[in-house]
């Protein structure tokens, strides 16, 4: 009798023990695990260093999570970076105001970038050159500054091999970045803020994206969006779709 009694009171206390469990447990994934989840989708969706033209560079090529306030810094900072190289003209057309030129590595190679200096420069068709420019976000050209056919010796730039910036500019046109900002709505365009309060205190051009979308829609009010683009330009981007 004893023996039954110690055994029934074994079975409740275990049983207890796997309600306090079970509990427990229930407690925990509707709590804790939420509560992580949550966190997750509400961390800012920043690159690290992102004020680092670098960083965002070694990520090319992928999609690339970043507020509004930090690609409109890397697209400023971007645009504005004199690079300095070398490579093969392997055409060349010039007239009063310009002179326009494809570049490659050398004379086998494929991989060719558009160049355009606003001068008529005295070079042939076959000519290894030297130059210093920056990158045209809008269209992955050239504008170069300089050209001259022996090395040029500047400050203040980047100097690059011709295959490292072809690779970085092709990159660049194929990433896409999802950002999140304040989007503002005017009839039929859209303006991209890093926040509420940058809307409120700069609303000028540079401190604000043109947005341009995919597809033809209207949206109408302001709000906290994330969004899925590719670079248009240094202050506009394309082929936008809302998430």
């Amino acid at each position: 009798m004893i023996i039954i009694k110690i055994t029934k009171y074994k079975a409740q206390i275990i049983f207890i023990i796997l309600l306090i469990i079970m509990v427990s447990s229930v407690f925990v994934w509707n709590k804790i695990i939420p509560k992580d989840e949550k966190k997750e989708e509400t961390n800012p969706i920043d690159v690290s260093d992102a004020n680092n033209v670098p960083s965002i560079d070694a990520k090319l090529g992928t999609d690339i999570r970043i507020t509004t306030g930090y690609l409109l810094n890397y697209t400023t900072k971007k645009s504005g970076i004199w690079y300095m190289s070398s490579g093969y003209i392997k055409t060349i057309k010039a007239n009063k105001e310009e002179t326009t030129l494809t570049i490659s590595e050398d004379k086998d190679s494929s991989n060719t970038l558009e160049a355009i200096i606003s001068q008529n420069i005295n070079l042939k068709k076959g000519t290894t050159i030297y130059f210093v420019g920056n990158i045209d976000l809008s269209n992955g050209q050239l504008k170069l500054s300089t050209i001259d056919q022996t090395p040029i010796n500047f400050k203040n730039v980047t100097e690059i091999s011709f295959n490292d910036l072809y690779n970085n500019i092709t990159l660049l046109s194929k990433t896409t970045f999802t950002i999140s900002g304040y989007m503002i709505t005017d009839n039929d365009t859209y303006k991209l803020f890093d926040s509420k309060t940058t809307y409120q205190n700069n609303n000028y051009p540079g401190n604000y994206f043109l947005i341009n979308w995919r597809d033809s829609f209207n949206l109408t009010g302001n709000d906290n969006v994330k969004i899925t683009c590719s670079l248009k330009g240094t202050y506009e981007l394309a082929d936008c779709i809302l998430q």
